[in-house]
């Protein structure tokens, strides 16, 4: 009897189990891979895309000359089309109305007098219905062409409707663009001598979809896959500069069954249940809802200092032997309620410490967050690429220069930074136009 057992090959149960371990440890290593690749795909697919839907908006601008010449109208100054009965370029909104006069005995004409209110400035502030704030007084004049102060980018600068000869507050005339999305960049006189319904959108949701609704017929998501806006600001010749942002359409919007992504977008009634915005923001934190509802995510503006710390190890350069951070900004929080340089609350200006997030600097001037580098205490401090010039960050005396026009309008080109527009989304694009007056 042969007693040689031949051991059969095999595994022992703690081998198995082991195997199981590696096999299930591999397995999820390979699924956290799944979402970082397709986060890529969608971030190299939003680079190509986003890079042709800006230039289908900037046609889109191109063409509708009517935006630009609009808004460079808006300047205080009667256009070719608005009554001007007395013949000083001052619309006259209000029949026998005497813009020249000086109803409060100043010496100052209405026109330029901080304390009468015409319908040419919003009410209770210094600012032009669209231009920029006063910013110094000369021959008891208040002006606003040749300031280094002036110039910046006018996030709050929409019209909203309202009645002719007169404009809206702040926190009135935007209420129209976080309600239905649309844009409005005709003044109310120019609405009623056009025949316009005061309540319409000069540019509504539907205008600025990329690729156009209802482009791909029988599709659910039956087009539109990216939204463009624009921040406007004039500049020192009195041109006008339009930063311009296309974002990637809330990836979370889900479809109503047997409706398709273009009629929740553009054919539903904004308030309906099956409404939705391209791009939503929650109504009372202004955090993106990334499923296109709450109110209309409108482009923000921010104030921008120069980081005034030595705190950090790489400074590229020194002023008077203090450390210099050239490729860094910190966020004004003390601007908050300056909406002339921020329109951003503070909860909605940690939206811009993001890495990748681009924002247009008052230079005109697209930059990239590359780190953040603080965000605590009120302070948010930003490392960014392209970096700035010395001189841009600490350039002379502002008002060393005031008695030069030419050299005040230089300073508002390329002097003292001070403030960035910015959308809470990172955009998938960023660019900006000009246009001569």
């Amino acid at each position: 009897m042969n007693r040689n057992n031949t051991r059969r090959p095999g595994f022992s149960l703690i081998e198995v189990l082991i195997a199981v371990m590696v096999l299930a440890v591999g397995l999820l290593g390979l699924a956290s891979v799944f979402p970082v690749v397709i986060t890529q795909q969608r971030r190299a697919s939003d680079v190509i895309l986003g890079g042709v839907a800006a230039s289908i908006a900037r046609d889109q601008i191109e063409a509708n000359r009517d935006i630009a010449a609009e808004l460079l109208s808006q300047d205080g100054f009667a256009d070719d089309d608005e009554p001007d009965l007395d013949g000083d370029r001052v619309p006259n909104e209000t029949a026998g109305q005497d813009s020249d006069a000086d109803a409060d005995g100043d010496g100052v004409p209405d026109t330029f007098d901080p304390d009468v209110r015409d319908g040419l400035y919003v009410p209770g502030t210094d600012e032009p219905i669209f231009g920029q704030g006063f910013n110094y007084t000369s021959d008891n004049r208040r002006y606003n062409q040749q300031t280094g102060y002036s110039y910046l980018w006018e996030a709050d600068w929409q019209w909203g409707g309202g009645v002719p000869g007169t404009v809206r507050l702040p926190d009135q005339y935007l209420t129209d663009y976080l309600a239905d999305g649309g844009v409005r960049f005709r003044d109310p006189l120019e609405r009623q001598l056009a025949g316009v319904n005061q309540n319409d959108a000069d540019l509504p949701v539907g205008a600025r979809l990329v690729p156009g609704p209802f482009s791909i017929p029988g599709g659910v998501y039956d087009g539109p896959q990216f939204v463009w806006d624009f921040v406007p600001r004039r500049t020192p010749e009195g041109g006008l500069q339009m930063a311009v942002f296309v974002r990637r359409i809330d990836t979370g919007i889900r479809v109503a069954e047997g409706r398709t992504l273009s009629e929740m977008l553009v054919t539903e009634q904004p308030g309906s249940p099956a409404f939705r915005f391209p791009v939503g923001r929650d109504t009372t934190t202004g955090e993106p809802t990334l499923d296109g509802t709450g109110e209309y995510s409108i482009p923000l503006s921010v104030a921008l200092i120069p980081v005034p710390t030595s705190d950090y190890q790489y400074t590229t350069e020194a002023r008077n032997g203090l450390p210099v951070l050239l490729d860094a900004v910190r966020l004004d929080f003390s601007a908050i309620g300056d909406d002339e340089r921020a329109t951003a609350r503070p909860a909605e200006m940690r939206f811009l410490a993001r890495v990748g997030q681009r924002f247009v600097d008052n230079f005109g001037v697209v930059r990239r967050v590359v780190e953040v580098l603080n965000i605590e205490n009120n302070e948010i401090d930003l490392r960014v690429e392209p970096a700035y010039q010395l001189g841009q960050l600490y350039p002379p005396s502002d008002w060393a220069l005031f008695n030069s026009s030419d050299a005040l309008r230089e300073l508002a080109r390329t002097g003292k930074l001070r403030q960035a527009v910015f959308t809470p989304q990172v955009p998938a694009d960023v660019f900006v136009m000009e246009f001569d007056k």
